[in-house]
């Protein structure tokens, strides 16, 4: 029966089912549970499956299929696989996540520019971001381009990711051939900004919706302090 699983429940009305944390005799077992808890999950309301097969169970995985469990993604040691168990609703299960940002725009901006360029740098203000679909792998791509005011000055370029790297006048740069429309469009974003530069859209830490963290939210205010060379 269904009450032999210990599963998590969500507010999306999703139940979620880890193999590593279950005991089970065996494959027959395990899939025979999982039949009827389908049932009762259907009665009860509940939407999306959810079950993490570990490596260590992977024989699972072709026995749920057969019940139409479909693979939804994989990592290093498991394989999670859903169904959608609500008969007249289209499935509402969310795509696995095809973006990754893991750290602060801050913090990530003056790594990148002190790697590629041995600048150190102090982060001003988020200018715009691009937002790419179907990049690399079929996945998003999102782009951020922030305002950074440099500390030092001497360029000491990353050979391996840099060909070039000089300081530029704004003017010439916007207009030089060499440069991509988008990084055009973002020069002469930065240079509007010069001219109205009555707000910015910098980080203001706010508590999260489950009260047990602060997170960075970027929204519009007034023009910061600090204005970049």
């Amino acid at each position: 029966m269904a009450s032999k699983f210990t599963v998590q429940t969500d507010r999306f009305l999703g139940v979620t089912i880890d193999c590593g944390k279950q005991t089970f005799r065996s494959n027959e077992e395990f899939i025979s549970s999982i039949k009827d808890g389908i049932v009762q999950w259907k009665v009860a309301g509940k939407r999306g499956l959810w079950v993490k097969v570990d490596k260590s169970n992977a024989t699972l995985v072709p026995l749920l299929t057969q019940l139409g469990l479909d693979f939804h993604h994989a990592q290093p040691g498991y394989v999670m696989m859903t169904l959608w168990m609500c008969d007249d609703l289209p499935s509402h299960l969310p795509e696995y996540a095809n973006l990754y940002i893991g750290e602060d725009l801050a913090d990530t901006a003056r790594r990148e520019v002190r790697e590629e360029t041995g600048i150190d740098s102090e982060f001003v203000s988020l200018l715009a971001f691009r937002h790419l679909h179907k990049y690399r792998f079929g996945c998003s791509d999102m782009y951020f381009i922030c305002v950074m005011k440099p500390l030092t000055t001497q360029i000491k370029p990353c050979p391996v990711e840099i060909a070039d790297c000089r300081w530029m006048d704004l003017d010439d740069y916007i207009s030089s051939a060499d440069v991509s429309d988008t990084n055009r469009h973002f020069a002469q974003c930065y240079r509007d900004g010069l001219v109205h530069r009555d707000f910015d859209i910098v980080p203001a830490q706010v508590l999260s919706y489950d009260n047990k963290t602060l997170h960075n939210v970027y929204s519009i205010q007034h023009g910061s302090e600090s204005t970049p060379v």
